[in-house]
């Protein structure tokens, strides 16, 4: 090997051990945002909430759960069934029941691994108003949680949880009915969708208490992170108020279940918590492909929009299929549960 081989050979492969080094230090870097990202996630509620079908024999505090169990069925209550969630070290087992339509009842058993063989034993009452819910929980540190003021939960130590069915109504706001839970599952995830949404707003993670939260677990609170937790909690908002339209739209539907089974996917949902990046997407959703020239005017449409003081998704979203040509059919207005529109592609009939 020649004298330029050689020297040619050990520039390589410092190089490459240069290159190597920089990764290592780019996988530890990311890493350690990742873990500080974990870390400031911890400190809000999880976003997504997967109940898996559990047994009476899960528990732990059976005699505690007998004893709330046998009041209910007394009382005329029906279980719903039994359920588990594993979160950050912690099993969740949960006991759930619909209160003769009037609330639900939440038996609760919190398990942490480090602690086999012990659990703490809460339970809640909850009951549906028709713009929210309130809530009568045993549980200290959850009633010491912030949550919107349309969702409001009321401390209570009474030992048995039909009894909590009083300060339900005394709390309640004056002629005020309880709506009517047929579904108590889907308004348990309902009531937990909702107060996960609010707590993942800018103004909460912004808020002193999350601030303090993070410090306490000796994160920073820099900008760089609170922005990516507010894009995380943006998406999320836009997932649920897209699912509750999506709902409101299959219901209030005339079509048959297989018509609506073939054009499901395809609908698209425009509502006024979308922002410019969401109104881009849904385009592209609804157009085959867009071309240079589209894609072009789109982003000087996105342009002109961010210098506006006012800012209507659904009116933007109207000027921008119309602006880029955009074949989409509107099949739907709603004004509840937010002001949407439901859109599918020209190709596609309702």
């Amino acid at each position: 090997m020649s004298t330029l081989e050689t020297l040619g050979a050990l520039f390589l492969i410092v190089v490459i051990i240069g290159v190597y080094f920089a990764w290592k230090l780019y996988r530890a870097a990311t890493a350690y945002k990742r873990t500080e990202f974990v870390k400031a996630m911890s400190v809000l509620p999880e976003l997504d909430l997967d109940l898996d079908s559990s047994a009476r024999s899960d528990w732990i505090n059976l005699d505690q759960l007998d004893f709330q169990e046998e009041h209910l069925r007394n009382k005329g209550a029906d279980h719903v069934g039994y359920f588990s969630h594993s979160s950050d070290g912690v099993e969740i087992h949960i006991s759930l029941w619909n209160y003769k339509q009037r609330a639900i009842a939440t038996l609760y058993e919190t398990e942490e691994e480090q602690a086999s063989g012990q659990a703490s034993f809460f339970y809640e009452l909850i009951a549906r108003l028709k713009n929210g819910s309130i809530c009568v929980s045993s549980n200290m540190h959850a009633a010491l949680n912030s949550r919107p003021s349309n969702h409001a939960m009321h401390l209570s130590q009474v030992p048995c949880v039909t009894k909590f069915f009083r300060t339900l109504k005394s709390n309640a706001p004056t002629d005020v009915e309880f709506i009517k839970i047929k579904d108590a599952k889907e308004f348990f995830y309902d009531v937990y969708t909702d107060t996960t949404e609010w707590a993942w707003r800018e103004e909460q993670i912004r808020s002193d208490k999350t601030q303090q939260a993070l410090i306490d677990l000796k994160v920073k609170p820099s900008e760089e992170l609170m922005q990516q937790l507010i894009e995380l909690g943006h998406s999320n908002t836009v997932d649920v108020y897209t699912e509750k339209a999506r709902k409101r739209f299959a219901r209030h539907s005339s079509m048959n279940l297989e018509r609506w089974e073939s054009i499901r996917d395809e609908l698209v949902f425009i509502h006024q918590k979308m922002k410019l990046q969401d109104l881009r997407d849904a385009i592209w959703d609804l157009s085959d492909q867009l071309s240079d020239e589209q894609e072009d005017l789109l982003d000087r449409l996105e342009a002109e929009e961010v210098t506006k003081q006012s800012y209507d998704a659904l009116n933007v979203f109207k000027s921008l299929l119309s602006k880029l040509d955009i074949r989409a059919r509107r099949v739907a207005t709603m004004s509840s549960p937010i002001q949407s529109e439901v859109y599918l592609p020209r190709s596609l009939k309702e």
